[in-house]
């Protein structure tokens, strides 16, 4: 079961929100998708992958041609703009061949095998940070994103008086709820929560 919780946010505020995307949120997919098309059906423009995406993990592992690669259920995958330093060259996508650079990257692991591509749905975890999180993650956030319950009532709870100053109303699942109960820690009973936000 899913609880949906629509925010009611001050649109200078929006982008404190954007950084709970960085646990992740939780989408399904077509087994046998390939990560490019898995992000664009997810709300990523094309141009905004190959401009601004510099550095894709897919399970720790970083990606250089997203077309090329079949996410398994239960993958993670995360994504940001460039790193800084020596960080940065390392990780990203399309970086030259140098030899000394390329071993230092973790091999990507095996693309999943016959018995995970007949599941009827597969499911992955997508991770953003930095500029990502700050650009892609209101528009995500407006047209709702499913997060792990036990993960937004921590992160509703630690960010508390930060977040109180970003949102002006709530509502669980269709009803009014006051301030104190979604910041308290037991928000619902479902396993996940679909949040969406409205200026």
């Amino acid at each position: 079961m899913v609880s949906k919780l629509r925010l009611s946010v001050k649109s200078e505020r929006l982008q404190v929100l954007s950084s709970l995307l960085q646990r992740g949120f939780i989408v399904e997919f077509s087994p046998g998708l390939n990560l490019q098309d898995l992000l664009l059906g997810v709300g990523f423009p094309a141009r905004y992958l190959e401009e601004r995406v510099q550095t894709i993990f897919l399970n720790g592992s970083v990606i250089d041609n997203p077309e090329s690669e079949t996410p398994a259920d239960g993958a993670v995958i995360a994504l940001s703009a460039a790193l800084p330093g020596l960080a940065g060259a390392i990780f990203r996508k399309g970086s030259p061949g140098n030899i000394i650079l390329a071993n230092l990257r973790t091999p990507t692991r095996k693309r999943q095998g016959v018995e995970e591509r007949q599941l009827r749905l597969a499911h992955a975890r997508i991770k953003l940070f930095n500029l990502v999180a700050d650009e892609m993650g209101p528009e995500l956030l407006r047209a709702g994103v499913s997060l792990i319950r036990s993960e937004i009532e921590e992160a509703f709870a630690a960010r508390r008086s930060i977040l109180e100053s970003a949102v002006t109303g709530a509502e669980l699942d269709g009803k009014i709820i006051e301030a104190d109960a979604l910041f308290a820690g037991n928000l619902t009973s479902s396993e996940y929560v679909l949040l969406s936000v409205n200026e």
